[in-house]
């Protein structure tokens, strides 16, 4: 093969792209691995409002509790609406 063929091969997109996130990786890694070590990402929305992402993942799971009990309890009372439709056919 001719050398200018191996190296326009290199040159293709797909490897200057794995390039580029390469360097960015090594040139980022450190405040991005401070960010996400931190947890402390906020949201923030308007001019007085935000959230942690810490909160959203506890208070998520404070108000599905009830929610998750409410459907629980209507799948009994589904189940025995069944069977008593079922009684009064036969």
């Amino acid at each position: 093969m001719p050398q200018g063929v191996q190296t326009s091969k290199l040159l293709e997109w797909p490897f200057l792209l794995f390039l580029l996130v390469s360097i960015l990786m090594v040139l980022f890694y450190h405040p991005i691995h401070e960010l996400l070590g931190r947890g402390d990402i906020r949201i923030k929305w308007g001019e007085d409002k935000e959230i942690r992402l810490k909160d959203v993942s506890r208070n998520f799971d404070k108000e599905i509790d009830p929610i998750a009990a409410d459907v629980d309890q209507l799948k009994k009372d589904l189940e025995e609406v069944r069977a008593r439709i079922r009684c009064s056919f036969f």
